[in-house]
């Protein structure tokens, strides 16, 4: 249904363990978006964005 929910169903936080290659790549987008933060290009709390800045709001985007 493409909702955003900011809860499980359980309403119970999950701990996710996360393999070392998926950690390294949250820390690298991490900086990456420390420096455009810096740089005045993003205005937003997401983690994930556009080349422009833009956040990635809808995660078909890559396949649009």
């Amino acid at each position: 249904m493409r909702r955003n929910k900011d809860r499980t169903k359980t309403g119970e936080d999950r701990l996710v363990e996360l393999c070392p290659r998926a950690i390294d790549v949250l820390k690298r987008q991490l900086a990456l978006r420390a420096r455009f933060k810096l740089a005045g290009k993003i205005h937003h709390d997401y983690l994930f964005f556009r080349d422009d800045g833009k956040p990635l709001r809808d995660l078909n985007h890559p396949y649009d």
